[in-house]
């Protein structure tokens, strides 16, 4: 009996320190996420010296320009200012399930590839309050001015009636195919819950987010 109780409790023990670890890098994605729109949003523009939208949005990306202190060129000229004008990109991959991001300056040619933050994420939301409503999409050049507001959402979890993260599913099933795993019956459970559709979920509101920031902009609003 007691050879049971240590390989259930070995088996335990390594399904909580791979959900101890998942939660640590969702987490920190997403702490990466946030803090990285949060600095660019404080020196964002409405639009770029070529016409670009400062802040170009939608429900799953967002792209800013934003810069740093403007520089002159050594002979005092205009064409060194706004050197460092830079631009973020961050999009939510829903195939892969993950956070990505990019950075170069905005008169670059080539931007570079997009990077993930780690971690596997169920659903990102961004939304843009303009003074009077929340929209999934927002261009400052076409508003002619910043949003009040940038909010981010983010579930960890798929939403009810979604297909389960497969890396949390193989991951289950290799604990489950453990050799060391002590079983009493092998016979397959009639009634699985897992096969079964549960079509009410369908009509629930969507569930709270994991972790959701609204970040204030600096002079947003109508100009």
């Amino acid at each position: 009996a007691w050879l049971g109780t240590l390989f259930v409790f070995r088996r335990n023990l390594r399904e909580t320190r791979r959900r101890a670890t998942g939660f640590a890098e969702r987490e920190r994605a997403t702490a990466t996420l946030v803090q990285s729109i949060e600095n660019d949003l404080m020196t964002c523009l409405v639009r770029g010296p070529a016409g670009g939208a400062g802040i170009d949005g939608t429900d799953t990306s967002l792209r800013i320009l934003s810069r740093g202190v403007a520089i002159r060129s050594i002979s005092g000229g205009q064409q060194g200012l706004f050197r460092d004008l830079q631009s973020t990109e961050v999009r939510f991959n829903a195939g892969g399930r993950t956070l990505e991001g990019r950075r170069a300056a905005a008169d670059s040619t080539n931007a570079g590839s997009f990077s993930p933050f780690g971690g596997t994420i169920a659903k990102v939301r961004f939304r843009y309050y303009d003074g009077s409503r929340w929209l999934e999409r927002f261009n400052s050049s076409a508003q002619d001015a910043l949003p009040v507001a940038v909010e981010v959402a983010v579930w960890f979890q798929p939403w009810p009636g979604e297909a389960p993260d497969p890396a949390e599913e193989a991951a289950r099933a290799a604990a489950e195919a453990d050799p060391e795993r002590l079983t009493f019956d092998a016979t397959a459970d009639p009634f699985d819950e897992d096969a079964v559709m549960d079509t009410e979920t369908m009509l629930l509101p969507p569930p709270s987010p994991d972790r959701v920031r609204v970040i204030v902009i600096p002079d947003g609003g109508a100009p």
